[in-house]
């Protein structure tokens, strides 16, 4: 008797161990019997169409994208999407990293994923990244080093998101990135169903209405095909012994105004939707770019400050950003580092006019720190009238030239004057400035290049 007792517990077990288990065992592909019908032919796997089991939810609508898509044959994403195994995902190269991205309509709760890439015998190295608002993004699965071919089930810690995205970084064999179908599950374990009738693709075309009413595009990770970047860098020119490269294209950042590098690498970019004569209000932004695996391409992208008027000169230090966006110039702190200013100080009013009088050509653009410490702006020669730092200070400057001032607001102060409309300053380690000029569009004057040394007078008559 105790030998049945014993082998009764033992199957009781193994009943309960196959039931907690069974969220993630079950096979990919079913034939409508439900028995599993898989076959390699070589090392591509051939499968019916997969059979949802059960589900404990209504189906979703989901936008999906990815970071580039095979044309020729094409291979677009929503293919990892249909409940095909034929059908599949590939981007156009084999470039790494490559990303494969779902937008829920409404928010979900993932505590698994399920992949099926097209080469089981190979092994395929990726994260598993999810999002509540697609600018913050959170790694749930870290298979940067796996060495495992075959189905990936992935468990991850329950949570509520509006976006995932599978970052692929490395293919055993340096294939191209290529994913046959994707499954997610629900905070219960159950099988996630995707809306396939409202499955829609991402196109990186331009918003035509957003461009309309705001003069920006939504900034997404993009990376062009080889032909497209070779076409485009040809028209840039570099001296002998200079090699040019696409950090990013229009898509991650498009109207750039201005550019500064934190000492880690990120990329701040001014973003500017009026223009140089255009006077709507909320047409202007900054972003981070960043190059997370330090390849020389930006690999994520957010709206550091989503709404800002005229963002000109950006300069970082220490842990904040100067913003100077006339009228005004602010210092701005993202204190949780996810990409986003959650706070901003006032250092320098009326430092230009605003809206209400002119658009922002012809006015203080751009911005630079020195070694001595101090923030300098170049200024076009419509001046100022009375700007005020935080000491209280008041300024008024008529025509173009360069003011500064230090980090915190206070001792503002003219260095240089009679120029006419310079954009940017570079300033050398021993303090030398050096500003191009457009010096009245021509008309006899040509360009001039300054060297600004302080307290000089550069001729252009007022």
């Amino acid at each position: 008797m105790n030998f049945y007792r014993f082998s009764l517990l033992l199957f009781v077990l193994a009943v309960f161990f196959c039931m907690k288990n069974s969220l993630f065992a079950t096979p990919l592909a079913h034939t409508e019997a439900g028995e599993s019908e898989q076959q390699s032919v070589g090392n591509n796997l051939e499968c019916k169409n997969i059979v949802v089991e059960s589900v404990s939810v209504v189906p979703i609508a989901v936008v999906v994208s990815a970071q580039s898509e095979q044309q020729k044959p094409s291979h677009p994403a929503v293919n990892a999407t249909d409940g095909d195994l034929v059908t599949r995902w590939c981007g156009d190269g084999p470039d790494m990293p490559n990303w494969f991205q779902l937008e829920f309509q409404e928010a979900v709760t993932i505590s698994g994923v399920e992949l099926a890439w097209e080469i089981q015998g190979d092994w395929m190295q990726y994260t598993i990244e999810t999002s509540p608002d697609g600018q913050r993004w959170t790694v749930s699965t870290d298979a940067s080093k796996n060495t495992q071919a075959g189905v990936r089930r992935e468990r991850c810690d329950a949570k509520v998101v509006r976006f995932l995205r599978v970052k692929v970084l490395r293919q055993q064999r340096g294939m191209w990135p290529s994913l046959r179908e994707i499954r997610l599950f629900d905070g219960g374990g159950n099988l996630l169903p995707l809306n396939i009738e409202h499955v829609t693709q991402m196109a990186f075309e331009v918003d035509v209405a957003r461009l309309q009413t705001e003069g920006n595009s939504v900034p997404r990770v993009h990376r062009l095909t080889p032909a497209e970047e070779k076409e485009l860098l040809a028209e840039v020119a570099v001296p002998e012994g200079f090699a040019v490269t696409l950090f990013a294209p229009w898509q991650m950042a498009n109207y750039p105004t201005y550019l500064a590098a934190a000492p880690n690498g990120d990329l701040y970019v001014s973003s500017d939707g009026n223009g140089s004569i255009g006077r709507q209000p909320h047409r202007g932004r900054v972003l981070r770019l960043r190059d997370i695996d330090n390849d020389g391409r930006a690999d994520e992208v957010t709206e550091f400050i989503p709404d800002i008027d005229s963002p000109r000169g950006i300069v970082w230090d220490h842990d904040r950003l100067y913003v100077l966006h006339p009228p005004h110039i602010d210092a701005f702190v993202d204190a949780d580092h996810d990409g986003i200013a959650e706070s901003s100080q006032r250092l320098i009013s009326n430092i230009a006019f605003g809206f209400d009088e002119r658009p922002a050509d012809h006015t203080t653009n751009g911005l630079e720190m020195g070694v001595d410490g101090w923030l300098y702006v170049a200024c076009g020669d419509f001046g100022f009238m009375e700007a005020t730092g935080t000491d209280g200070r008041t300024l008024q400057m008529r025509g173009g030239g360069v003011v500064r001032f230090r980090p915190d607001g206070s001792g503002l102060e003219i260095y240089s004057d009679g120029t006419r409309n310079i954009y940017g300053i570079a300033v050398s380690p021993m303090l030398d400035l050096f500003a191009r000029d457009n010096t009245n569009d021509g008309g006899g004057w040509n360009v001039r290049l300054h060297h600004l040394s302080g307290l000089e007078d550069h001729g252009y008559p007022r």
